[in-house]
């Protein structure tokens, strides 16, 4: 009788953590469900023509699907209880692989290495989409973590440009 106790305790531990892993799954399900359903009445509401709403499900999509979130910052690095010093290295643990590749990073000690890692944010862009254009005033730094980019050359006229080599 012993191990039928220790049994039964068992499978209901197993149970009870079984259900808090499938309603932690399904809390950012509706959150994120929730947050598409606000874009898309408000895209109805403003009139969004069909081809930039496809665009735009497009994105909360693919955010869906390669990260399972749609903030731009992690919710560890915004708890305001945290301590500064542990968000700090917390951002550098995260995102230190990212920026130790670049070599103007290379010699910047891990304290403000880590204050770095704590401004950055995610941005996500689709195949198609422009990152920026020439003439444009740079307020942002852009490191690319994952995929490709294409830089279009202007010098040259609109039927060659895609002929022309792509500087990546």
């Amino acid at each position: 009788t012993l191990f039928m106790i220790i049994g039964l305790f068992l499978i209901a531990l197993l149970i009870s953590e079984a259900n808090v892993y499938v309603m932690g799954k399904m809390q950012g399900s509706a959150a994120f469900q929730r947050k598409t359903d606000r874009v898309n009445h408000e895209m109805e509401y403003y009139r969004v023509p069909d081809d930039l709403q496809r665009q735009v499900r497009a994105f909360y999509d693919y955010i869906w699907i390669h990260q399972k979130q749609y903030d731009d910052k992690i919710a560890l690095l915004s708890d305001q209880q945290m301590s500064t010093d542990l968000q700090r290295k917390l951002a550098l643990h995260l995102f230190k692989d990212v920026v130790s590749h670049i070599s103007f990073f290379s010699e910047i000690d891990d304290l403000l290495l880590g204050e770095i890692c704590m401004s950055l944010r995610t941005k996500v862009f689709l195949p198609g989409d422009m990152i920026f254009f020439k003439g444009d005033v740079g307020k942002e730094l852009f490191i690319i973590s994952k995929g490709v980019v294409e830089v279009i050359r202007d010098d040259l006229p609109m039927s060659k440009r895609r002929d022309a080599p792509k500087i990546l």
